[in-house]
């Protein structure tokens, strides 16, 4: 499922019998509860519940509503979610609830009084495969074994087919022998919760802004733990099966809602979240540049870059900080901004990213998303909607891009090449990345400054926070005020702080190591107070050290009298080898953690909640545009936990977890839209890093489902042909690159739509390989072929395909040239040309760059075929246009 795509909206049907009156003066009358269950039934229409509401029956007709319903869902309901919900007078006779109707005389004579056996009887024969029973009466709790039975019985006779699956849950409003006060307690608990969400302090994750919609028994546990004190009585539950998604998560934000990534704001804030205070400090002559950049609103790049831990996530989230309306409101009220600090202004930043896992299309589906433009089928259609107009289109775009070198692996290129280089001449890109070797590149150990400068065509201003002279003042003042705010005499901060400072050089990783030394530091303030301290004692080493120290030192996970001394390390190891932007709990992460235990130890959503409530400060939550996804704060820890002693071949086993989750799932692969969106968008990612056993896992599961998952080990076989090709493992990259084009050929047969320009991408990729093997013969005829499928393309969909069948048309020409048939490539080239002049017509800032490119091949098969005065005026407007762009 895609970054824009959204969940099923729920559709479900409600039954409400309520009795407020009676005839009987055993039975005092109920005032409220009509309105009160018509209230809730309308709450559950809002959330796509039909409803029906049987007010007051009597005992020779309560059974024909109640049956009316259960048949009419059964028969239209689709297997949707049921609620059954109950409210009245109950009576227990011999360990046995007894539901009081209208005219009830007698609750000893089975014949004037309902049960809640019948009541779960028409909750089960509805068809429903999730249904939540609430009965709000006294003695309600005599109800939940019966009706638990009764919905035992009745799952036991169903055979649900693949990907289906069957839940039963049901709550009481009190205990067997209590009486439940006035009221509708649980009713009214019930409705808060899908109202408002949980009332706690404590994290939740299921009920995660970011979650469109939660379970039955998530809510159950909501109402039990939210339950007030000063009622004399307690909630019964009780539940079997499977719980899926029943309920919209009121928590849940608007789509539209501008979003500042939490990777960015913890950084600004350069403290954990639960720490009260912002404390950003210094870094005011780079934030300077910045927002006089800003303010110019001059199209180009600003790439903020330096080593692991200096700053750079900070840097850039303070500009987006202050950007964001309620965010900024925060950081004024807790340190008003001075004259001499920098303020890009309120609304100065249209999106803000962390580029952790995507790829070239999923961060163009992603800028366009929060831009409201349509979803680009091709990072070209997203410059094409920029360029004509975007919906606050009266000034420049400007987007704060973190993480350029945690993008999917082989992806950095493609991004810059496809979507950084043609934004920067539309809009303001202020990118965020550490300064690494990039591929491909001109010279070995090409900085990443360079390497933009190079594919943009312009030098692209750069700021390395290495070379910053107050780096050491900064991290001081930024310790300093962290302590104080905890109470440390002036003095000992001072000190303190001076250590941590002249410790936190660049290569000990700078701000970040500040961060977690100074967490240290409080840590044992917390635990022993400040008196008699050696600071350069308490002080960790190193990144490592202060992370050790705290997983070692911090708190253990006790569930059900047992110590779990491993889970903090198994949870947050489980993140380190996500895939994509992060990864969802859901039973998704529960099963890595599980599978990283390497005891036993299963891990569930209670342990979730319970690492983020403790160890959140190294978690970022973020979304995959349907479900809650999680990451590890810093890529530090990352490299830590996937190197710890603890957990040998972490990639294996995450990636096993994740197959055997997805199988589970998907009932063995034969349901396979079933699975948790992260499965199969992550599989691939999940198989790379796993190496060659991760391949073979994939092709287990082509072995059990054969035409659901080829695409899927076609996707792997291409990504590792690029991977080992890019590490100069060419040989090694021939065998699979062949094989994933196979593949893709096989798939296209039966479904060219879908598989031909991912067949021609695969020949692509095919011929690069065989080209730098030396086999240029073979090379030749595998880009003809895709030169072919992708002119095919082209004439029925120019504007998704052109650009694409330009660019094979550039690779054929280099292949005839190699091959010496210059003639054939001086046509070639020419037809390259052309289509890219005519791209560049309409979309300049996307192709002009790729028409310059084109213009200076020509030329050089100009000249190989002796056209020199062809070769000199093609060469001459190569060279106008990179001096138009690099202006």
């Amino acid at each position: 499922m895609s970054e824009t795509e959204t969940p099923e909206e729920i559709r479900g049907a409600a039954l409400g019998v309520v009795v407020e009156n009676y005839q009987s003066g055993r039975f005092r009358q109920l005032t409220g509860a009509t309105a009160q269950m018509r209230e809730l039934c309308e709450l559950l229409e809002e959330r796509g519940y039909g409803t029906t509401v049987v007010e007051d029956p009597e005992w020779n007709d309560v059974n024909k509503p109640l049956g009316d319903w259960a048949r009419k869902w059964r028969a239209t309901g689709g297997h949707g979610p049921a609620v059954v919900l109950w409210s009245g007078h109950g009576v227990l006779d011999d360990r046995e609830l007894r539901l009081i109707v209208r005219d009830t005389v007698d609750p000893e004579f089975d014949g004037e009084v309902h049960s809640a056996n019948l009541l779960a009887s028409t909750a089960s024969l509805s068809g429903a495969d999730q249904v939540l029973l609430l009965i709000d009466t006294c003695h309600a709790g005599a109800g939940v074994v019966p009706s638990l039975e009764k919905a035992l019985d009745r799952l036991s006779q169903r055979n649900l087919p693949p990907g289906r699956w069957a839940w039963f849950g049901v709550i009481a409003s009190c205990r067997p022998q209590e009486k439940a006060e006035a009221g509708g307690v649980l009713l009214d608990a019930f409705a808060r919760v899908l109202r408002e969400g949980p009332r706690t302090d404590e994290y939740r994750h299921e009920w995660s802004r970011r979650n469109g919609q939660v379970s039955g028994n998530t809510v159950i546990q909501a109402v039990l733990a939210e339950w007030p004190a000063e009622v004399g009585h307690r909630p019964l539950n009780a539940m079997t099966g499977r719980d899926r998604l029943m309920f919209a998560n009121p928590l849940r934000a608007a789509a539209t809602e501008p979003e500042l990534v939490e990777h960015l704001v913890q950084a600004a804030r350069g403290a954990a979240p639960d720490d009260e205070g912002w404390f950003f400090s210094g870094r005011r002559r780079v934030l300077g540049e910045i927002t006089e950049w800003l303010e110019a609103r001059r199209p180009g790049l600003f790439l903020v870059t330096g080593s692991a831990g200096s700053g750079k996530s900070a840097v850039l989230g303070r500009i987006a900080t202050l950007s964001d309306p309620a965010h900024r409101a925060d950081v004024l009220a807790h340190q008003p901004l001075t004259p001499r600090d920098p303020d890009p202004g309120e609304d100065s930043v249209d999106v803000a990213l962390h580029l952790r896992g995507f790829t070239v299309q999923q961060l163009a589906e992603a800028i366009a998303r929060r831009l409201s433009l349509p979803r680009p089928q091709t990072p070209a259609a997203l410059i094409a909607e920029v360029e004509k107009g975007w919906p606050e289109s009266r000034r420049r775009l400007v987007l704060v891009l973190d993480g350029l070198d945690e993008a999917a692996p082989d992806q950095a290129h493609p991004v810059v090449e496809q979507l950084l280089a043609p934004l920067s001449r539309l809009s303001c890109v202020l990118l965020g990345s550490r300064d690494r070797p990039f591929r491909p590149q001109q010279e070995p150990g090409e900085s990443l400054d360079r390497a933009l400068s190079r594919i943009l065509g312009i030098r692209a201003r750069a700021a390395d926070l290495d070379d910053e002279s107050d780096t050491e003042r900064d991290i001081q003042e930024y310790c300093r005020r962290r302590l104080l705010a905890r109470a440390l005499p002036m003095a000992d901060a001072t000190t303190a702080a001076e250590l941590v400072a002249r410790r936190a050089s660049p290569n000990s990783g700078g701000f970040l190591f500040a961060r977690m030394a100074t967490d240290s530091v409080i840590r044992r303030l917390s635990a022993a107070g400040a008196e008699g301290w050696d600071w350069a004692e308490a002080i960790p080493s190193s990144i490592s050290a202060a992370f050790t120290e705290d997983l070692e030192s911090g708190p253990v996970r006790e569930r059900d009298g047992a110590v779990l001394p491993r889970a903090a390390e198994d949870l947050l190891t489980a993140l380190a080898w996500s895939g994509g932007n992060g990864m969802p709990a859901r039973g998704v992460w529960e099963a890595a953690a599980s599978a990283l235990s390497g005891d036993g130890i299963e891990y569930g959503p209670e342990d979730v909640d319970w690492l983020l409530n403790e160890y959140g400060r190294y978690v970022v939550e973020d979304s995959d545009g349907t479900q809650a996804v999680y990451r590890l704060y810093h890529r530090e820890f990352v490299a830590h936990l996937r190197h710890a002693s603890g957990h040998s071949d972490g990639a294996y086993h995450v990636a096993r977890a994740v197959v055997d989750l997805l199988r589970g799932q998907t009932s063995d692969a034969t349901v396979s839209e079933n699975a948790n969106p992260y499965l199969r968008a992550s599989l691939a990612a999940h198989a790379v890093m796993a190496g060659e056993r991760g391949t073979s896992m994939v092709r287990e599961l082509t072995y059990a489902q054969e035409e659901v998952f080829r695409p899927d080990l076609a996707e792997v076989l291409g990504d590792v042909a690029v991977s080992l090709s890019h590490a100069g493992r060419r040989e090694e990259a021939l065998a699979p690159a062949q094989e994933a084009a196979d593949l893709y050929r096989a798939l296209a047969l039966n479904n060219p739509a879908a598989y031909l320009p991912e067949l021609a991408g695969s020949l692509n990729n095919l011929a690069n390989v065989q080209s730098a093997t030396g086999d240029g013969q073979a090379a030749l005829t595998t880009i003809a072929e895709a030169v072919t499928i992708r002119r095919n393309l082209a004439k029925a969909n120019p504007a998704a395909h052109l650009p694409d069948l330009a660019g094979s048309l550039n690779n054929l020409a280099a292949c005839q040239s190699t091959t010496g048939d210059r003639p054939g490539a001086l046509t070639t080239i020419t037809e390259a040309v052309t289509i890219r002049r005519n791209l560049a017509q309409t979309n300049p800032a996307a192709y002009l760059p790729n028409l310059a490119t084109s213009l200076n091949n020509l030329a050089t098969c100009q000249s190989d075929t002796g056209d020199r005065p062809g070769a000199l005026t093609t060469i001459t407007e190569a060279t106008d246009l990179y001096r138009t762009l690099a202006r």
